[in-house]
């Protein structure tokens, strides 16, 4: 949890005098670069997937492309094979997919596709059953699931699978 990451960075850098931090998630590398910063103390992530961090400060680095290389290849993808519609499943209790959608969207919109529906959840309770359903009625053949961790995507597509979505799933 973030604020967990804030007091850790806090007591490795102030009291135990660390120069370097490691940090995974997104949200928590972003609460805790401000401590960094001001340290002048290296923050690093390995899988950050938030371009947020890009920006958090001189001294944090993440290991990682930005969410826009991959989200751009998806909707070429996607594009080339001529699906026009799509419908997104992002969650939404962590930075690092709202990256992911924003890129998708406006890199898939350029290119004459359209997000015709769009569907957040609660990573910790991926409930998309009432998404699923509406993209049925919808007749739209390809989903993008934006995860924010492998539990919660694989939650996602399973109810797709389980409610009969058969058409195209990426993430």
């Amino acid at each position: 949890p973030p604020k967990k990451s804030v007091t850790s960075t806090q007591k490795s850098t102030q009291l135990d005098g660390a120069r370097a931090i490691m940090l995974v998630g997104a949200d928590e590398v972003l609460a805790a670069a401000p401590v960094t910063e001001t340290g002048k103390v290296i923050l690093v992530s390995p899988i950050g997937g938030s371009d947020k961090i890009d920006g958090a400060g001189k001294y944090v680095f993440r290991n990682r492309e930005p969410a826009r290389l991959t989200a751009y290849a998806l909707a070429e993808l996607l594009a080339k094979s001529k699906y026009k519609k799509v419908v997104l499943f992002v969650a939404s209790s962590s930075s690092s997919p709202s990256s992911y959608e924003q890129a998708f969207t406006e890199k898939f919109s350029s290119l004459g596709g359209n997000i015709a529906l769009s569907f957040h959840y609660d990573e910790g309770q991926p409930d998309v059953r009432a998404g699923i359903a509406q993209a049925k009625d919808a007749n739209i053949t390809a989903a993008y699931v934006i995860a924010s961790k492998d539990k919660d995507g694989a939650g996602v597509v399973r109810q797709l699978k389980e409610f009969g979505f058969d058409g195209l799933i990426i993430g």
